[in-house]
């Protein structure tokens, strides 16, 4: 699958990602509010629906989740957030928690718990999607419409409420991860 030339590692991008990298990655960014409150930032995808920011492995990740994960990341928050090297910085020495699930096709799925500073990032990424807009960017690279801040509590009471009746409709797959990982968001509270 990959080859020395010249004393390098070089990949043979199309069978690596034909034969072993059949899985996504993401983020779940988290902060704390002056009170102490863990918040977690969502993006809001073109259905509707609240979720990390997170897909499909691509050739350029080189079969590592954490690439992934930053890539995207990096591409649904317009890069308003943190540019793709601070991302990937964070994700490998910032030591974040790692939640392994599924996502609908039975795929792996890798979601990284990642601290940032609280900023204001929605006014950030509303500017930088209006101007992107008004330049007539393809369409195809907005992939959330709005990212904001929710508390813990609208995040336990979405997985306590099985989606009907909670305060915020999440995506499926996402529901699902946080499902299986509530007792460590909880953690994150204390």
């Amino acid at each position: 699958m990959n080859w020395k030339v010249n004393n390098y590692q070089t990949w043979n991008y199309k069978k690596l990602n034909k034969n072993n990298s059949k899985y996504s990655a993401g983020i779940l960014p988290y902060t704390y509010n002056v009170d102490g409150k863990c918040l977690f930032l969502l993006g809001k995808d073109n259905e509707g629906d609240w979720s990390d920011f997170g897909g499909k492995a691509e050739y350029k990740d080189f079969n590592e989740p954490q690439k992934t994960a930053c890539r995207e990341f990096y591409e649904e928050t317009l890069g308003v957030v943190l540019d793709y090297d601070d991302c990937y910085q964070k994700v490998n020495n910032g030591n974040p928690i790692k939640i392994i699930s599924k996502t609908l096709n039975g795929s792996p799925y890798y979601m990284y718990l990642l601290y940032i500073e609280h900023h204001n990032h929605t006014d950030h990424f509303n500017k930088t999607s209006n101007f992107l807009k008004y330049l007539r960017y393809n369409n195809r690279i907005f992939e959330k419409s709005s990212i904001r801040w929710f508390t813990i509590d609208t995040l336990l009471n979405c997985i306590d409420n099985k989606q009907s009746g909670g305060p915020i409709s999440l995506r499926g797959v996402f529901h699902k991860t946080i499902e299986l990982s509530k007792e460590q968001i909880i953690l994150l509270n204390n």
